[in-house]
């Protein structure tokens, strides 16, 4: 036997079962298996060489899964990593749209936190107000107004705003269902005038602050505001250019139609009793024309009262426009007007061939407002169930309300869509567009009753099916008030 390596077969076997037991230390190596040595194996030692070889070949197999392994788990990890720099890059570049978004829009941007504390504004913000630089930039520290309290950087109309955001979300453990739009009229710097809206802010409960926004309204809690302003001088400008020239236009055309109609009328009156007596009525040529002239004179009466109810209407618009209205607070009793309305609307009754209904509650509390302006309510919603009816009854009731009372006008109309019938309170909506038996109409009555009533903090709506006649409903507020003019509108 040779000297360094053992071929022998017994020698062999006992490397290879160390080689099995995995005892790898103390193992020699073998350089070579001469063709003699593996002729004179027994079959012990060619079966340990096959356990061998196929454990070996197991340790193989798994060494090349486990790389294989690792090689997909390295193209995945790559493959996150393009995702993660392509989804950082995407919100880098939409950060800076909406920072120059911000920082260029026309109105002003105010965000404050749930302690009323300003948390971001846009450059427009300062400029509009007419802030003091300092409180922007103070020895280079950029942004030395945000952390700042609303009150202490603005007043005004605008703290209402917010004080009637926060009165409405922050004091509430649940947060209403559907988010309510502030919107009021505030004055800017330098003698301006905007129109500043103000929308809530929630976040999740977990979140520390302001700073995750989310719109699920399961689980969410007030965080505070996010305010614009815009400047609207020059529309108002523009806006009341507009409404003294209709208002102009309107009592230059008033006069003249009183005339128009006061002498048609008197025309009419003398030629059914003076004239029209003295015709020949046997002779159809003259019977048809004097039949003519005396409908002609009737519709130049009928549409010049038409034309001059127009003339009213556009300059109550012009007044509501302009804030010349002339708003009364005062107590008054409901009973009254509506007695008042249905007999001077008694005319309209016969002339159709309606008859009214009156379920009036006893001892209603005073109404307040202006008096006047809800007789004209009144009146303009009787006369428009009048001339959208044919037939049958008009009921009109009163009855306490929650919000104060409660006054309905059903009529027997044709009645409109449920669409139709939300945009029917629009300016020059026309009354032949939306009821059902194509009424010609204006819309403006409709849009003068709905702003009076609102001004007075009352809810103004129709419900109505086609065929089946209209229901207008409104309120009216109760007790007296020092001031019933709303310091913000909620849309």
């Amino acid at each position: 036997m040779e000297s360094g390596t053992d071929k022998s077969p017994s020698g062999l076997k006992e490397y290879i079962k160390a080689a099995l037991k995995h005892d790898f230390k103390n193992l020699s190596v073998i350089s070579a298996i001469s063709a003699s040595s593996r002729e004179e194996a027994d079959e012990e030692l060619i079966s340990l060489i096959k356990t061998l070889a196929e454990e070996y070949g197991e340790y193989i197999s798994a060494a090349e899964k486990i790389v294989g392994e690792l090689a997909e788990s390295k193209r995945q990890i790559e493959e996150l990593l393009e995702y993660k720099n392509l989804q950082e890059e995407n919100l880098m570049k939409s950060r800076g749209l909406y920072s120059a978004i911000i920082t260029n829009m026309a109105d002003a941007l105010i965000v404050i936190d749930g302690d009323k504390k300003i948390i971001s504004f846009n450059s427009a913000f300062a400029s509009m107000f007419m802030l003091d630089p300092g409180l922007f930039i103070k020895e280079n520290c950029p942004g030395l107004i945000l952390g700042m309290s609303i009150e202490s950087v603005l007043g005004g109309g605008i703290i209402g705003l917010v004080n009637n955001v926060f009165k409405s979300y922050a004091d509430t453990s649940a947060v209403p269902d559907g988010e309510k739009l502030f919107s009021s009229e505030i004055s800017l710097g330098g003698g301006r005038t905007g129109r500043a809206m103000a929308t809530p802010m929630f976040v999740k409960p977990s979140a520390a602050g302001p700073s995750q926004p989310v719109s699920d309204k399961s689980a969410r809690i007030f965080s505070g505001a996010v305010i614009t302003v815009r400047d609207t001088t020059e529309e108002k400008e523009t806006e009341s250019m507009k409404s003294d020239f209709i208002r102009l236009m309107s009592h230059a055309l008033k006069a003249p139609l009183t005339s128009v109609i006061g002498f048609s009328e008197i025309a009419h009156k003398k030629f059914t009793e003076s004239i029209l007596p003295l015709i020949d009525t046997e002779d159809k040529k003259i019977k048809k024309i004097s039949g003519q002239i005396e409908g002609n004179l009737s519709i130049i009466a009928e549409e010049g009262k038409n034309l001059a109810s127009l003339i009213s209407d556009v300059l109550d618009i012009a007044k509501i426009e302009s804030g010349n209205t002339g708003w009364k607070e005062e107590n008054f009793s409901i009973r009254p007007l509506i007695d008042y309305s249905m007999k001077l609307t008694s005319s309209l009754f016969q002339q159709k061939g309606l008859s009214g209904e009156l379920e009036i509650e006893e001892d209603l509390p005073e109404a307040f407002g202006d008096k006047e302006k809800y007789t004209q309510i009144i009146m303009s919603i009787i006369s428009n169930a009048i001339k959208h009816s044919n037939e049958g009854t008009i009921k009109l009731a009163a009855e306490s309300c929650e919000n104060g009372i409660m006054i309905t006008v059903a009529d027997c109309g044709a009645g409109i869509t449920k669409e139709k019938a939300e945009k029917l309170f629009d300016k020059f909506r026309p009354g032949g567009d939306a009821f059902s038996d194509g009424s010609s109409g204006t819309g403006l009555g409709l849009h003068v009753c709905s702003h009076i009533i609102k001004h007075y903090g009352g809810k103004i709506w129709v419900e109505s099916e086609e065929s089946k006649g209209s229901t207008f409903r409104f309120t009216v507020p109760t007790g007296f008030r020092s001031s019933c003019k709303p310091h913000a509108d909620v849309i």
